[in-house]
């Protein structure tokens, strides 16, 4: 599983890095880009790599819930940071 993040983080840094390179955005956009990917898709890997582990270790329901909750504090922690650089940088 960390390799396959590590793997997915440089090919993103590649693609963000071709199109700085060419103009198309710039490097504080690739930056914005990065993240917001990152937020969008932390929900479908915590259900298809964690959630398996929560419910083994705790049992279903306080599984989902941990699982869940985990999720939404870093997605929340991760917008509102999101938002902040983004204001910042304006």
């Amino acid at each position: 599983v960390i390799g396959a993040q590590a793997v997915n983080l440089y090919n993103g840094a590649i693609m963000a890095a071709s199109f700085t390179d060419s103009g198309a955005i710039t490097i504080r956009q690739a930056v914005l880009i990065l993240l917001t990917g990152t937020l969008l898709t932390a929900p479908i890997r915590t259900l298809k790599h964690s959630m398996s582990t929560y419910i083994a270790v705790l049992g279903f329901r306080p599984g989902v819930t941990m699982a869940a909750a985990t999720q939404l504090t870093r997605s929340a922690f991760l917008l509102v940071f999101t938002i902040l650089l983004a204001m910042v940088w304006k």
